[in-house]
């Protein structure tokens, strides 16, 4: 195994033995498995509003950007066809 391998391996067994020792201790203790609930319940809010968030910012770009094309179309319409119709 190369050194990136072992911590990787380190890492994902480090967090295996954190849920087996979460689980374990919600076994014993009601409250640790309500934190633990009102963490996991939380932290999913927190990414449905990040999502939204930058749902909500990329609309609003996308609306910036077309109403400055819009606006460079235009002038450049009143510029160079002027003269045409």
């Amino acid at each position: 195994m190369t050194t990136h391998q072992t911590y990787e391996a380190r890492l994902i067994t480090a967090l295996i033995a954190v849920v087996c020792a979460i689980g374990c201790a919600a076994a014993i203790v009601p409250a640790v498995e309500h934190a633990v609930t009102l963490g996991l319940l939380t932290l999913g809010l927190l990414v449905v509003l990040a999502v939204a968030v930058r749902l909500g910012v990329r609309w609003l770009r996308e609306r910036r950007e077309d109403r400055a094309d819009a606006l460079t179309a235009a002038t450049w319409r009143a510029e160079y066809l002027a003269g045409v119709a």
